[in-house]
């Protein structure tokens, strides 16, 4: 999707909601995997059903293992690319984050400016608990270039938190601010503008009427045979010289006007986001995914142990 239709999105308010589960974290099935534990160790009798729990969440934990450590390889292994000279495809890409487009503000509620967010809703409403996060495209700028990011389905990991309290809920939204140093992993995709045809005879046209104004350097220039004047052979010349000319202007606007967009890779291929050093995050799913290891070989060895 190119960024006029990612701003489309946009429709009524900055706030666009987005589903929380998309690329779920292993931390989460973490949570799930240790909580069929406490109930088993809760129940305390040995069953069945029991020993399926513990068979589950073994299983869990294996997953998590695996994921983590697909995390920590492609963090680690996809070297960074600069925006304007990145291959298409599975790319890595650090910059700074901006608003994109003419957006002045964005965020949820009152909470803080940001060009990307998610907020739970805790309340004493007939449906407690809301959650959701922000689809709206921002800005990556690096030292060559810049690019849009499309956020949807993208595993985002944000550093910056608030939770404030209104008319009895209680708020909290995780967030990314503009200006923060931001990590992304993700599919690149570069689409020229559509409208910046080149229409030969046009622009020649137009490169030639400017140099016949300028009749000294034209003669200097194309007048081969030193009489003062430009015959039709030295006229040929002065336009395929035009032709040359023009094409090179016309690539390089194009070559301006072209829209980077960076979002979830087609191949089922891992889309990370994160305002946190890519050393750092590689180092924390490396030790999320031997934790995962320790407590499966806990698991199973328990397993092992209640069918004695």
């Amino acid at each position: 999707m190119n960024p006029a239709a990612l701003l489309a999105l946009d429709q009524v308010r900055n706030d666009s909601l987005g589903s929380p589960l998309n690329n779920v974290s292993p931390f989460w099935i973490d949570v799930v995997a240790l909580a069929l534990l406490l109930g088993v160790a809760a129940h305390g009798e040995v069953s069945v059903l029991s020993s399926l729990g513990i068979l589950l969440a073994c299983v869990l934990m294996i997953w998590c293992a695996l994921r983590s450590n697909a995390y920590y390889h492609f963090i680690i292994d996809t070297p960074k690319s600069r925006i304007n000279s990145a291959s298409q495809g599975f790319v890595e890409l650090h910059g700074t984050c901006d608003l994109f487009g003419n957006r002045q503000t964005q965020g949820f509620l009152t909470g803080p400016p940001c060009v990307w967010h998610r907020y739970s809703i805790w309340s004493s409403a007939p449906v407690p608990f809301k959650t959701g996060a922000s689809t709206l495209p921002f800005s990556l700028t690096d030292d060559s270039g810049s690019c849009v990011v499309d956020p949807r389905g993208a595993k985002i990991i944000s550093s910056s938190r608030r939770t404030w309290i209104a008319d009895g809920k209680r708020i909290s939204s995780k967030y990314i601010r503009p200006g923060a140093s931001v990590y992304i992993l993700g599919e690149l995709r570069t689409q020229r503008a559509e409208s910046m045809q080149y229409k030969k005879g046009v622009e020649v046209s137009k490169l030639l009427s400017r140099w016949k104004k300028d009749r000294r350097w034209v003669v200097d220039e194309f007048d081969r045979n030193g009489d003062g004047k430009i015959d039709c052979g030295e006229w040929e010349v002065a336009r395929e010289r035009a032709e040359e000319i023009s094409l090179r202007l016309h690539s390089e606007r194009t070559a301006d006007a072209a829209d980077h967009v960076i979002g979830r890779p087609s191949n089922g291929m891992p889309f990370i986001i994160a305002d946190r050093d890519p050393c750092v995050l590689g180092t924390f799913f490396r030790v999320l995914g031997l934790i995962n290891v320790a407590l499966a070989v806990a698991c199973f060895a328990w397993f092992c142990l209640r069918l004695l």
